[in-house]
């Protein structure tokens, strides 16, 4: 486990589900979507019975395991987008930015997607200034849906090659 500034990235695990829905649901409100806290838990609990796709990851403190941020990554349920990798929910509690947690998460999700055949992942976003551009994710254009302009980024993907143990 690598700790970094006094917290780490773990997998989601059952017992955070609550945290973490609760987590989104505040947050998607305070951009104007109403999710429902129960639908947010039941995709979160289907993702932990997958051995692939979506993922969701945390940081959690040190000292005490509670959780400080989270992040998902999943193939995009959109038909009118090309099959690709997402980032998806992107999340530090604001006592926590600043700190480096978002960084990590968006560090473990790469390092996830590259052991994929997929060779990009993207994220949408709101209001994110300069954040995904120093963290290495390249602009590539704004996104109009349902009444919202998000900006996409993308990073390329240096796939890891994994070799068979002997």
């Amino acid at each position: 486990m690598k700790v970094v500034n006094g917290f780490f990235i773990d997998a989601l695990m059952n017992e955070d589900i609550p945290t973490v829905a609760s987590f989104l649901s505040s947050e998607s409100e305070r951009y104007g979507f109403k999710k429902d806290v129960s639908k947010l838990e039941g995709k979160l609990r289907n993702s932990l019975s997958t051995q692939e796709f979506p993922i969701t990851f945390v940081a959690r403190d040190k000292k005490n395991f509670s959780i400080l941020g989270c992040v998902g990554i999943d193939y995009n349920e959109w038909p009118f987008l090309e099959r690709i990798l997402w980032v998806s929910n992107l999340f530090v509690l604001p006592r926590f930015r600043n700190r480096g947690v978002g960084s990590e998460l968006l560090k473990k999700c790469i390092e996830q997607a590259r052991k994929t055949e997929e060779s990009t992942m993207r994220l949408l976003t709101l209001n994110s200034g300069d954040y995904f551009s120093n963290n290495g994710w390249e602009f590539i254009y704004t996104e109009n849906i349902l009444q919202n302009t998000y900006d996409v980024y993308h990073i390329e993907l240096e796939r890891v090659e994994t070799r068979a143990r002997a």
